[in-house]
Parts: structure tokens; C-alpha cells; sequence
């Protein structure tokens, strides 16, 4: 069986996903998870990571809960890093659990599986004739995040509500402005919404609700 490694761009294992992933991989051994915050504190965290200038920001969390906003520039380097140890550990396949985009990854032997590869085109294949709602953690995401949809021939509608500091209030305002909008179904686009949170938004909408995270544990565990 191959060896498979999910690794977090925050801390792992991710408490906040345990249940989507417990459903997809309860059972597989071979399945792991690493993050690239283990180890540090979140002082040294962000002397390590914090954003600086116009540097892009992606979101991460702790397994305590505490979120750290990050620059996308250094976590590409340390996920670079990281992904040559596991290497050296001898993983066959190495998942990159964010739905950032990150530039010039690479492997030697093993499978390298990096979300926005994969993610995009299917989202495209399986809703491209409908108008989808996109939820991030950050409104200062979007502009960023509507380049990358639209090199996929897809024209979402955003709308931020973080799952790091999750509230019914931000959730529900965030959803029926993408309901309102005329958004036919929503994709929760970070690794870090959970299925209470999915449902949430079905509850309140009434839309067909999708977590970025379990579409890739699906890919995963149907293609290994």
C-alpha cells in the first residue's frame, strides 16, 4: 500500500477537519497527516511566517484553535522543506491539504497531488453550467482568488466567512449574499471549514453546499 502524508499548512493533526477526514480514512493506516507548524509556537510562528509589505496572506490554525495569518512567499518555502523530508521518509505520495495556489513545488520520486490541480477542473467539469458561490476565510482573498477561478473558464461569486473564528451571524450574512446573489450552489473554498459548517450554510440558504476539503479526500481515496 502507498504511503500517503496530508500536510497542513498549519498544525496537524487538523482537530478542526477530524471528522471529514476520520470519514474518508478512519480506516487507512497508511494515511497521515504533518503540518508545517508543528513544532513551533505561535511566537515563533509568526517571526517565521507573518506577511510582510504586499505578500499574499493565507490562513492556518493551530491544533489549540488559535488561527495565524501567514505569507503565502514563506509557507511555500517551508512546504518545499517539508515535503523534501518526507521524501527522505520514504512517502509515496504527498497531499497538499490548502487550497492556495503554490508555484514550482516538487518531488524527486514521490506523487506530488496539489489541490488547485486538481480541484478546479472538476469543480469546473461537475458545476461550469451553474453559477457557483465561493466562501473564503478573508475578503482581502477574493481578488486573488477570482484570477485563479477565472484561468479555470469560472466567474464565481465571493463572499468571506472565516471557519478560524467561526460565528452563525458572519456565516449567515455571508451565505444569503451569495444566495441573494444568485448563486446556485456554494463551495467552501479552505481546507479548514468543517461539515457542521457546510451544513450551517445549507440550513441557511438551501443550496447544495460542497467543502474544497472532502472533494479532495474523495480524489485521494479514489485515485491511490
Amino acid at each position: 500500500m502507498k504511503k500517503i502524508v496530508f500536510v497542513t499548512i498549519g498544525e496537524a493533526p487538523r482537530l478542526d477537519i477530524a471528522d471529514s477526514f476520520a470519514a474518508f480514512f478512519q480506516k487507512s493506516a497508511n494515511v497521515k497527516q504533518d503540518g508545517l507548524l508543528n513544532g513551533l509556537t505561535m511566537t515563533k510562528a509568526e517571526k517565521l511566517l507573518s506577511p510582510q509589505g504586499n505578500e499574499e496572506v493565507v490562513v492556518s490554525t493551530f491544533c489549540n484553535d488559535e488561527s495565524i495569518r501567514m505569507s503565502k512567499e514563506k509557507v511555500q518555502a517551508r512546504m518545499q522543506q517539508k515535503i523534501d523530508d518526507l521524501e527522505t521518509q520514504g512517502v509515496d505520495v504527498i497531499v497538499v491539504l490548502c487550497t492556495a495556489e503554490f508555484e514550482n513545488l516538487t518531488t524527486k520520486k514521490a506523487i506530488l497531488v496539489e489541490p488547485e490541480r486538481i480541484l478546479l477542473p472538476y469543480i469546473q467539469q461537475k458545476f461550469g453550467k451553474q453559477q457557483l458561490g465561493v466562501m473564503l476565510p478573508l475578503a482581502l482573498q477574493i481578488e486573488a482568488s477570482g484570477k485563479k477561478w477565472q484561468t479555470n473558464q469560472l466567474n464565481p461569486i465571493f463572499a468571506a466567512a472565516s471557519p478560524y473564528d467561526f460565528s452563525e451571524d458572519t456565516f449567515a450574512k455571508a451565505g444569503n449574499y451569495l444566495q441573494k446573489a444568485g448563486a446556485e450552489a456554494i463551495i467552501l473554498d479552505c481546507m479548514g471549514y468543517s461539515r457542521y459548517m457546510s451544513e450551517f450554510v445549507i440550513q441557511v440558504t438551501g443550496l447544495p453546499v460542497y467543502q474544497s476539503n472532502e472533494l479532495l479526500f474523495e480524489y485521494v481515496q479514489h485515485t491511490f
